[in-house]
């Protein structure tokens, strides 16, 4: 019997010629037909106390085969006990659904609160149409199981393949995810700018080099340089992901100069736009804690419940092309994502950053 296999816990009679036949020539055969693993606590060794055991067992089982013939309480108990966390296929001897002749005071008939579930009969000693039944049903309450399951598997796979990547491979891979995933959710690239910011170690960037998009939400333009994946963060690092400006030359760390614009969003009109958030979007192969991130980032604060670090703007504040030496309220932002074991899991989480840092418009930038 296969250990990796989910557990399937069962709760009968135990001790009876006709139900332990059942088990040993029909439950148990068919749950392991199921793709599952049966668990009969009289089966398995053990040296516990019996009670304490069988909570044990139900609380690791994904599914639980419950057979009511002859009425044993614990096995009602075990199974209201396991309906909270797992689903119970319910089985009974034909006979036992309504009162049987020979018992006067109805204790075999199963209870009423149960007489209404999807109940599988069977009659002898079980049959092959029974044993049929019972496998078909439990794989359709497990199939949620088995699809995590593949989803797992598929996901290890894929990790693994990721971390057979040498280390430049991996870092582009996740620039070209992070690119395909902000130009999926409407990001542009900008296609022209005046001041390029300066790459780590004072290398310059070309313009193919910097990924530079932005959209228009609510007012606001999201700004976001995806050019930097680490292999790990460093202080410095963190350091120059905080200082360099996404845009060069700016007033401050509150206002960007209106000539400092990429042309793209300079044709925006004033009626369109009201601010402009300046967001570094730095990612890093292995993880970094929060507690080394705030210690290299000195003032910056971080949102509460994001990975979004910030500079408090002014508020208040008002934009005016067309006066001399115009400015716009601007904020200046890092959203960080470190630990990075696959493609697919840092697209699922820039999908949610992404999600959390267009919904929070106000708090950054003053409304």
């Amino acid at each position: 019997m296969n250990p990796a296999r989910p557990k399937c816990f069962v709760a009968m009679a135990i001790g009876r010629n006709d139900t332990d036949v059942l088990y040993d020539e029909c439950i148990g055969p068919a749950i392991q037909d199921a793709g599952l693993r049966p668990i009969r606590v009289d089966r398995i060794v053990h040296n516990d106390r019996i009670d304490n055991k069988i909570r044990e067992e139900i609380a690791d089982a994904a599914v639980m085969v419950a057979d009511l013939t002859y009425a044993r309480p614990s096995v009602y108990w075990e199974a209201g006990f396991a309906e909270r966390r797992v689903p119970v296929v319910y089985t009974c001897r034909r006979d036992h659904l309504t009162q049987i002749a020979t018992d006067h005071y109805g204790n075999l008939a199963v209870h009423f609160d149960l007489r209404n579930a999807n109940i599988l009969t069977w009659a002898g000693h079980g049959s092959a149409k029974f044993r049929k039944d019972l496998v078909a049903r439990l794989k359709l309450v497990t199939a949620p199981l088995r699809k995590d399951r593949e989803l797992q598997l598929a996901l290890s796979s894929e990790r693994a393949e990721f971390a057979q990547l040498s280390l430049s491979e991996r870092r582009s891979a996740v620039s070209s995810k992070l690119d395909h995933v902000l130009r999926s959710r409407g990001y542009k690239k900008c296609e022209t700018l005046r001041h390029l910011a300066p790459s780590p170690h004072g290398v310059a960037f070309t313009r193919q080099d910097l990924k530079l998009l932005w959209s228009l939400i609510h007012g606001t333009i999201l700004l976001i340089d995806a050019s930097h994946c680490f292999g790990s963060l460093h202080r410095q690092d963190l350091q120059w992901a905080s200082e360099a400006p996404i845009l060069s030359e700016t007033r401050n760390d509150r206002n960007v100069q209106w000539g400092n614009l990429p042309v793209d969003l300079k044709t925006l009109t004033r009626r369109k736009v009201r601010r402009i958030r300046r967001i570094r979007l730095v990612t890093a192969l292995k993880a970094i804690t929060s507690a080394r991130i705030e210690q290299s980032l000195g003032r910056w604060r971080r949102l509460k419940g994001t990975n979004l670090y910030y500079l408090p703007s002014f508020r208040g504040m008002h934009f005016y092309p067309d006066n001399e030496g115009p400015v716009m309220p601007t904020s200046s932002e890092l959203l960080l994502l470190s630990g990075i074991p696959s493609l697919s899991e840092i697209e699922s989480r820039l999908v949610d950053a992404l999600a959390a840092v267009e919904d929070c418009q106000d708090t950054l930038t003053g409304g």
